[in-house]
C-alpha cells in the first residue's frame, strides 16, 4: 500500500472538504494516556487513531499529526519544531475503524531529554495550521483529538493520579470556561493556543475567553493537590 508522508511548517488554515461528519479520536498506547514517562532522545510513542463515526473519512483526505510540548508543536517524522506531519489516506476509514501508528508507518519519535510536563499527541483532518483560527467543521468532537502523557526528567519523580477527570463547560464557550475536577479543587486555568502559546492565565476554576478568536484551544487546569489536567475546548 502506497503512503505519502510530508512535513509542513505551520502557516495557516486548510479548509476541509464538505464530507459527512465523523468523530476522530487519538489514544496513546505507549506511554499510556495520563501516565508518567522518563523522556530520552529517540523516545518512541505509539498511538491509535479511531473514527467513531457516524460517517467514513474518505480516501484522499489528509491526516495532520503533531506532538505538542514545551510550548511548541513538533513533526512526528523528524521532530522539527513548528511543524506537523501529513498522511494522505490511501483508503477510506469507515466508522468504527482504527489506524495504529505502526500501520500508518509513523511512530512518533521525540527528543524528550530534559522535558518536564505534558506531551500531547494531536490529530485532525485537513487542518494545515494548529492555530486558534478554526477546528475541523466535520469533526463532531474535537475534545478527543488530543491525548497526553507526562514527561519526567530522569532526575525528577512524579506521582500519577489517573483517578482525576475534568469537566469543561460550556463547550463551545463564548465568554467563560468553567473547569471542575472530581475530588479536587481547581486553583488556576491557563488557556493555550494550538501553536503552544499561552493566551490567558486565570486564578480559580473559571477562565475568561471572550476576547479569544473562535477556534480550538487547550486548557490546562492545576489543582490544589498539584495535579495538572489538559484537554481541548472550542471557542465560538
Amino acid at each position: 500500500m502506497k503512503r505519502f508522508f510530508f512535513t509542513l511548517t505551520i502557516f495557516a488554515l486548510f479548509i476541509v472538504s464538505s464530507y459527512g461528519q465523523y468523530d476522530l479520536q487519538v489514544t496513546l498506547n505507549s506511554p499510556a494516556s495520563g501516565s508518567p514517562a522518563t523522556g530520552i532522545s529517540g523516545f518512541n510513542i505509539a498511538y491509535t487513531i479511531t473514527n467513531n463515526g457516524p460517517n467514513e473519512i474518505p480516501a484522499g483526505d489528509t491526516l495532520y499529526l503533531a506532538l505538542i510540548y514545551s510550548g511548541s508543536n513538533y513533526s512526528l517524522i523528524n521532530g522539527e519544531a513548528g511543524s506537523v506531519s501529513l498522511v494522505v489516506l490511501p483508503a477510506a476509514v469507515p466508522s468504527g475503524a482504527s489506524l495504529v501508528s505502526s500501520t500508518l508507518g509513523i511512530n512518533a519519535v521525540a527528543n524528550l531529554s530534559g522535558v518536564s510536563g505534558d506531551v500531547c499527541m494531536f490529530v485532525t483532518v485537513g487542518l494545515a495550521g494548529f492555530t486558534s483560527i478554526a477546528g475541523d467543521p466535520n469533526d463532531t468532537n474535537m475534545d478527543n483529538n488530543l491525548d497526553c502523557f507526562t514527561s519526567v526528567p530522569a532526575s525528577a519523580s512524579i506521582e500519577a493520579n489517573n483517578q482525576l477527570s475534568a469537566v469543561a463547560y460550556p463547550n463551545p464557550a463564548s465568554d467563560v470556561l468553567n473547569i471542575t475536577v472530581d475530588g479536587d479543587e481547581v486553583v488556576s486555568v491557563a488557556i493555550i493556543a494550538m501553536d503552544g502559546k499561552v493566551v490567558s492565565n486565570n486564578q480559580g476554576s473559571t477562565a475568561l475567553v471572550a476576547d479569544l478568536s473562535a477556534g480550538m484551544y487547550i486548557y490546562e487546569a492545576r489543582t490544589a493537590s498539584g495535579a495538572i489536567i489538559r484537554s481541548t475546548f472550542m471557542k465560538k
